[in-house]
């Protein structure tokens, strides 16, 4: 079995495999493993090739394994001190972390003005995209101008076009991307993931041209059945799972995409969760088979199976704070949860908010807070969290705000710092009670760290303001001087 960083937020997309047609499926997964073995005994001892360290690095990229890429990095210096390859990763590890202060990443830069090439060039305009009109001119001259010859040129373009909500450019733009990419498959993907979420159709009609490229790996037709079940398309991510169950019947990635389809057709799928049990089994770590399987348990009225799930997860500080929410809301359902129950997809939840709202003759969603504590069918933690965090903004509970996001961000919830609409609604928060330094400082942050915060591709948040928003927070922070009962999100896109 593979072993994996605890706490790891799993998606297809975002676990790349990182596999070329014709490469042993697993190099990057072994060698990995092999480096986080070594790491135990004497790290900065270990000997290996400079291809061998770039493999790990961006192996523990996809794993957000921050602990591997540093010691990476650390026994590259010793070993290639010279390695242009390791050292503008160096620049990307700077840029992704937030622990490390921006000084560090403006000084790296600066010694490193005049170094050249494509993933440079992306490094920069990572550190600097705010204009989404200009990041896209100067995408579309990179792509005119260089060839993607590795996976990691075209995964870091793709992240940057995330991180500058250019999905628009990308759309337009695809297949001239796609032609200057030596790894089709790589490019493909990544396109897929960058664009399933306005443009759904163009995703699915990418995901049929993977399959006939690469139609032996099952991981294409897993990434195609992920599309369909995205545009609701359940019949047709069955037919794609078919296939991939015959190509890997064992692959828990698989298992995982298929149990959502089962249980978006009938929410008390029994063979949904014998999938689910398989995955948790396969891969202990991967969280959200553990929310999809307890919201299953909940749906056939076995709560006490669904609290047993997270009571093993409560002494786990990667994901203590979505336990113990769960079992609350799993304990002590409020009156509201059977209605709670019928709900499957947003318009149910929204229907249900408007209904309780009629009834209780109030224009304020307040009285559905607890409502919304235990709605996660379709989005999970992470919507959930989202939603408490605007009710408590659009109501003015501006203190009770803020406590929630200082008691829950970032320690015990890696789940809130996922979560892309809160920090901009904490900035805004922060400005309107005053504290001007820390409202400048979390703006910033999140412009810096927008690409680690969206990689999960379900939760980015594209609305173009964001960034008009966070830049007017900012500018007011500075000047000092802000009133409580004003709103600058509102101000600034006015």
């Amino acid at each position: 079995m593979d072993t994996l960083p605890s706490g790891i937020l799993y998606d297809t997309y975002f676990l790349r495999k990182r596999v070329k047609m014709n490469d042993t499926p697993n190099d990057y997964k072994s060698l990995y493993n092999q480096f986080r073995q070594d790491l135990k005994g004497q790290p900065l001892e270990m000997y290996y090739d400079e291809d061998e360290l770039i493999m790990v690095f961006d192996q523990a990229s996809d794993y957000n394994d921050c602990h591997t890429q540093l010691n990476v990095l650390m026994l590259g210096y010793k070993l290639y001190p010279g390695s242009e390859a390791l050292a503008v990763r160096q620049g990307f590890f700077l840029l992704n972390n937030q622990q490390i202060n921006t000084t560090i990443f403006d000084y790296f830069m600066l010694c490193n003005s005049n170094r050249q090439g494509l993933m440079w060039e992306i490094l920069r305009l990572k550190a600097n995209a705010h204009d989404p009109a200009t990041v896209a001119e100067e995408l579309s001259q990179l792509v005119e101008q260089y060839d993607f010859n590795e996976d990691e040129e075209i995964i870091q373009f793709a992240n940057l076009i995330d991180l500058a909500l250019c999905d628009d450019w990308l759309a337009q733009h695809y297949n001239e991307f796609i032609d200057k990419c030596k790894y089709k498959d790589t490019a493909i993907s990544e396109c897929m993931r960058v664009l399933r979420i306005n443009y759904i159709d163009i995703a699915i009609q990418l995901g049929e041209e993977l399959t006939k490229i690469d139609p032996f790996n099952h991981d294409s037709w897993t990434k195609l059945a992920e599309v369909n079940r995205d545009a609701n398309r359940i019949d047709d991510g069955l037919a794609a799972i078919e296939y991939a169950k015959a190509l890997a019947p064992d692959d828990y990635m698989q298992q995982f995409v298929e149990a959502q389809l089962l249980a978006t057709q009938n929410p008390g799928s029994r063979e949904a969760i014998q999938l689910l049990k398989n995955v948790i089994k396969a891969a202990p770590g991967m969280i959200e088979a553990k929310f999809a399987l307890s919201d299953l348990y909940a749906c056939i009225g076995r709560r006490d199976l669904a609290i047993q799930i997270w009571e093993d997860e409560l002494e786990n500080p990667e994901t203590g704070f979505a336990a113990e929410y769960r079992i609350k809301s799993l304990q002590e359902p409020n009156p509201d949860f059977i209605i709670t129950e019928n709900c499957q997809t947003e318009d149910d939840l929204e229907n249900t908010l408007r209904q309780l709202n009629d009834e209780n003759q109030q224009e304020t969603p307040l009285a559905n807070i607890s409502l919304m504590e235990v709605f996660d069918k379709q989005h999970g933690l992470y919507k959930l969290a989202g939603d408490y965090i605007k009710l408590l903004y659009e109501n003015n509970m501006l203190d009770e705000l803020i406590d929630f996001m200082e008691r829950e961000r970032p320690g015990n919830s890696p789940e809130l710092r996922f979560e892309a609409s809160s920090l901009p609604i904490y900035a805004a928060t922060l400005l309107r009670v005053g504290r001007y330094d820390d409202a400048e400082k979390v703006a910033k942050e999140y412009i810096v760290n927008a690409a680690k915060l969206c990689t999960t591709t379900q939760l980015r948040i594209t609305f173009a303001g964001v960034k008009i928003a966070l830049n007017y927070i900012t500018d007011r922070a500075l000047e000092g001087n802000y009133d409580r009962n004003r709103d600058p999100i509102s101000e600034s896109l006015s």
